[in-house]
């Protein structure tokens, strides 16, 4: 039996080795294959991934409730109306002064010793001085009058004006400029940036220094006044010697929502220069007498804060038969104290429950309006979202990333919609160059002349956008 034991392993063995022997080149051939398919799943998914360029809303450039002002007396006449707006529909209001030092312009006779000291205590001496202004406020629906008991604006008070509302943002990455730009040098995009009108005016006026209205709007502080504020906010350091002041300039900066007229922010600014001697004490009493000046800008900051109600979403996709559930912040004295009352335009649509919680019907295609509301100082405060139900696009992409035509020749280029089961697949297509290449409703693409243009196509369900690049030769 052992012999016979020993004679089917030695038998086994030589089998094994045969075995292997015959086979041998399957390890390989196993090995390349599953190589070549984690290849083209790599080039798969780039190529997926370059042609899923993400989504990119059209933009839409709203007029304000009011149009911007383009002259002094447009700037004038909008300043007084939102002034007066704001007094009447008695927003939330706080006030605070501040007393600020340009560090850049502090200069000395001390040497940089010195002015590093300066620029050093230059904080110490706006927060003390920030603690020791009157702060005023007026709670909801409270007169705010006398704190801005103001004449009406002219456009004779009025040396120059300006008004920002619009920016350009890279249509690839999002980054934003104030000015045009042709392409994009944080993302590398070629693409131009697109025109945008932000959500807000800010308004700055500068004043005529021997207008009427400075004397109304900026009740000036006299020298010893001034001498005043810089003896308490520099008390720990030195002491105020000879001073001579200067007002250099007047500005009124106010900030409104377009859509409303609303009064956001408003800004009194006094730009004054002073020279003087500081008496250094205490630890700093090395340093001596010396000679300081610097540019100061002593402001009122003004806040108003409209009470209201918004929700987290203004436009929102729901698939048939999903739930999902929408925000509502209030803007009041006690958000907790307030119940929110929800409704639907179409119940068979969405519903909502008391909690915002919504409801989709298992048929597509249809939009019904949400709006949650609520009663704050004797008034109704609303707000409302648009909820479809769809299957919604998650991505396309196009057949075609590159093509090349000769002049006068045609190509048609189709797009695969994500998932499949979407339920608005269609899209419009564009070209961004139409003097090389044009592009029909249907995705066929003309050749025009010699060139590149880029082909893309945006959904209309999510606006994503593919793009193919054209080469005319």
């Amino acid at each position: 039996m052992p012999d016979e034991g020993k004679k089917n392993v030695a038998e086994t063995g030589a089998a094994t080795e045969e075995t292997v022997k015959k086979y041998k080149w399957v390890y390989p051939a196993v090995i390349v294959l599953l190589c070549l398919i984690f290849a083209v799943g790599i080039g798969y998914g780039l190529v997926t991934v370059l042609q899923m360029e993400g989504s990119d809303p059209p933009v839409v450039l709203t007029d304000g409730l009011t149009p911007a002002p383009a002259s002094k007396e447009e700037a004038a006449d909008y300043f007084n109306k939102v002034l007066a707006n704001a007094l009447a529909e008695k927003p939330k209001f706080s006030e605070n002064e501040t007393f600020r030092i340009d560090e850049d312009s502090i200069r000395t006779d001390g040497g940089d010793l010195l002015l590093s000291t300066l620029k050093y205590i230059r904080s110490d001496f706006e927060d003390h001085l920030d603690g020791t202004f009157e702060k005023k406020t007026a709670e909801f629906f409270e007169d705010a009058s006398q704190y801005l008991d103001v004449p009406a604006l002219t456009a004779a008070d009025i040396e120059d004006c300006t008004v920002e509302y619009i920016n350009y943002v890279c249509p690839s990455c999002g980054e934003a400029s104030d000015t045009p730009q042709d392409n994009c040098g944080y993302c590398g995009s070629e693409r131009a940036y697109k025109k945008h009108y932000k959500d807000n005016y800010v308004v700055t006026l500068t004043l005529a220094p021997d207008g009427e209205a400075v004397k109304d709007f900026f009740p000036p502080r006299d020298g010893d006044r001034i001498e005043a504020l810089l003896g308490d906010g520099l008390k720990e350091y030195a002491e105020v010697g000879s001073m001579i002041a200067s007002y250099d300039g007047f500005t009124i900066r106010f900030e409104t929502a377009r859509a409303t007229d609303r009064l956001l922010s408003l800004k009194f600014a006094k730009e004054l220069s002073f020279e003087g001697t500081l008496n250094f004490t205490g630890d700093f009493s090395s340093l001596g007498s010396r000679t300081v000046g610097a540019k100061l800008t002593d402001t009122r900051n003004c806040g108003f804060t409209w009470p209201g109600i918004s929700l987290d979403q203004k436009k929102l996709t729901i698939a048939p038969g999903d739930t999902d559930n929408l925000i509502a912040t209030l803007t009041c004295d006690d958000p907790t104290a307030y119940e929110v009352q929800w409704s639907s335009s179409d119940e068979s649509v969405v519903s909502v429950d008391d909690e915002g919680y919504l409801k989709a019907s298992k048929q597509t295609g249809s939009t019904a309006t949400i709006t949650a509301s609520y009663e704050f100082g004797g008034k109704t405060f609303t707000d409302t979202c648009e909820v479809s139900v769809l299957n919604a696009v998650e991505s396309i992409r196009l057949n075609r990333r590159h093509m090349k035509l000769a002049p006068g020749g045609t190509g048609t280029l189709s797009v695969i919609v994500s998932p499949g089961k979407a339920t608005v697949k269609t899209v419009k297509w564009y070209s961004e160059n139409e003097s090389v290449a044009a592009v029909d409703e249907n995705g066929v693409v003309t050749a025009v002349a010699p060139g590149t243009a880029v082909i893309y196509a945006l959904s209309d369900d999510g606006y994503f956008r593919s793009s193919c690049e054209v080469n005319v030769k």
